[in-house]
């Protein structure tokens, strides 16, 4: 928690978090992670985890993954034998191959490598279902990339240090890797059209132009949700409404896209000429 600033933590907001996470849908398919040999996390594994087993804290990463990884960790320890979080796996304690994320011991006895990552991303104006064409809102991240490294960094880890005897000597060795990827996605307003390979139920929203959003936001009373908690798609109830004109004032002096959330579900609002 030392890695980002973090902000303050009303029980409230972690226990509707808590309640997401119990059946968060994964971005991709099963298929699509068994076709490149490893396990998907299945909806559900959380169902046990309940607000008490997490600890009471005043504080959270603001950074978004970072609070996820906190809230992850806490959760796969409620259920599960948690044996390392986030070790950084060097060879000779000098070149750093990466970051493990998890490791853990289920309920059968096995031992399972799990990678997670929490990710948001906001279709391309043409139509796109490649998955190069979804892009995060800071354009720092796409979607292809994503899967890139999972499938050939993060999800490899383990095998790469212990080939490069840099395996920790005090770890036992994985019998499964296993990857947790949720999140959600937001087409053009204008459009429905989703990646390939994504699960048909992920959580979708939309994402509109800030020139657009007098139109598109009269139907509805609408709060600006801040990080960290973009988790729960019912953490817009914590926030005050904005005003259509409040949200775009924000978002042309930002210059950076911003969250907005209802009863009708999420989208962001983007600075004029962000695509």
């Amino acid at each position: 928690m030392m890695r980002s600033v973090a902000v303050p933590a009303p029980r409230e907001r972690i226990d509707e978090d808590v309640c997401w996470l119990r059946n968060a849908v994964p971005l991709m398919t099963e298929t699509y992670w068994h076709q490149r040999g490893y396990d998907r996390v299945e909806p559900h594994w959380a169902h046990e985890v309940m607000p008490r087993h997490l600890p009471t804290v005043q504080e959270v990463p603001r950074a978004v993954g970072r609070y996820f990884e906190w809230l992850h960790m806490h959760s796969l320890g409620s259920v599960s034998t948690l044996i390392e979080v986030q070790r950084v796996l060097r060879v000779s304690g000098a070149t750093t191959l990466g970051e493990l994320d998890s490791l853990y011991r289920d309920r059968n006895g096995r031992l399972v490598h799990r990678e997670i990552a929490i990710k948001y991303y906001l279709g391309s104006l043409t139509p796109s279902s490649a998955p190069r064409d979804w892009i995060g809102p800071r354009r720092r991240d796409r979607l292809d990339l994503k899967l890139d490294r999972l499938v050939n960094h993060q999800l490899t880890l383990p095998i790469r240090a212990f080939k490069r005897e840099a395996w920790p000597k005090e770890l036992p060795f994985p019998d499964v890797h296993e990857v947790l990827l949720l999140g959600a996605l937001f087409p053009h307003f204008l459009s429905e059209r989703l990646p390939d390979d994504v699960e048909p139920s992920v959580e979708t929203g939309f994402w509109c132009e800030s020139q657009d959003w007098f139109e598109l936001s009269r139907a509805r009373a609408w709060a600006v949700i801040p990080k960290p908690w973009w988790l729960s798609p019912t953490q817009y109830k914590f926030e005050r409404e904005r005003a259509a004109a409040d949200v775009v004032s924000m978002v042309e002096q930002m210059q950076q896209p911003v969250m907005v959330g209802s009863m009708g579900g999420r989208g962001f609002v983007v600075p004029n000429g962000w695509e």
